[in-house]
């Protein structure tokens, strides 16, 4: 997890992140803490992450879809948003 972990520690300096399963009206973590928003992400085998600069949907800056339980590379299965693709280009991962 260790690049997943270091996209949250990233993440949570500016946003606020966002865990949910299935529905986002009821998130398993919302907040800015590293080691409970990556506790919340082994929690399932399939979770969301919704990265957000406010509360509001419209203050979205990216979203993943993590599958903790693949290897360190593919847990990240898809993502969309500014600021998760910016990321991806700075580490050489797409």
């Amino acid at each position: 997890m260790r690049i997943l972990r270091a996209m949250i520690t990233d993440a949570v300096k500016d946003y606020t992140v966002i865990v949910y399963s299935e529905d986002l009206n009821d998130p398993v973590y919302w907040g800015r803490d590293v080691d409970k928003t990556i506790a919340a992400i082994k929690a399932y085998k399939e979770i969301n992450v919704l990265i957000r600069d406010g509360g509001r949907p419209d203050d979205t800056v990216g979203w993943v879809m993590i599958l903790p339980g693949l290897d360190e590379h593919e847990q990240i299965a898809d993502y969309s948003g500014r600021w998760i693709h910016e990321w991806h280009v700075v580490r050489g991962l797409v």
